[in-house]
């Protein structure tokens, strides 16, 4: 598997939300240091918004900078967490995509 930050467990954690302001000036900022694996967030992704939950967090080998697995619904995904030879993380099939992470909104009250 790939390094980078990984679901450890599926333990359910509760935290306070920043107001859409401030969440949207910080995603603009660049400074998603509080994005974290198991949170809940929506991507933009081929024009669509999906949500999903963070599965990895980190380089890859198919892009340059720091780039985000999402574990999104039946159907809305394009792989299964692998990329060429890499796995990422595991999902079911068509249930997995990668976004650089300026694409999300992280919906920081929600952990899954």
């Amino acid at each position: 598997m790939a390094s980078g930050r990984r679901l450890a467990g599926s333990a359910s954690l509760m935290r306070a939300s920043p107001s859409a302001s401030e969440e949207i000036s910080r995603i603009l900022r660049g400074e998603l240091s509080t994005l974290e694996v198991g949170d809940a967030v929506t991507a933009l992704f081929r024009e669509r918004s999906l949500v999903g939950t963070v599965r990895y967090l980190g380089p890859v080998a198919f892009a340059e900078g720091e780039w985000v697995g999402v574990q999104v619904g039946a159907g809305q995904g394009v792989c299964d967490g692998t990329v060429g030879n890499t796995t990422y993380f595991v999902s079911r099939p068509g249930r997995a995509i990668f976004v650089p992470q300026q694409t999300l909104v992280h919906q920081a009250a929600q952990r899954l």
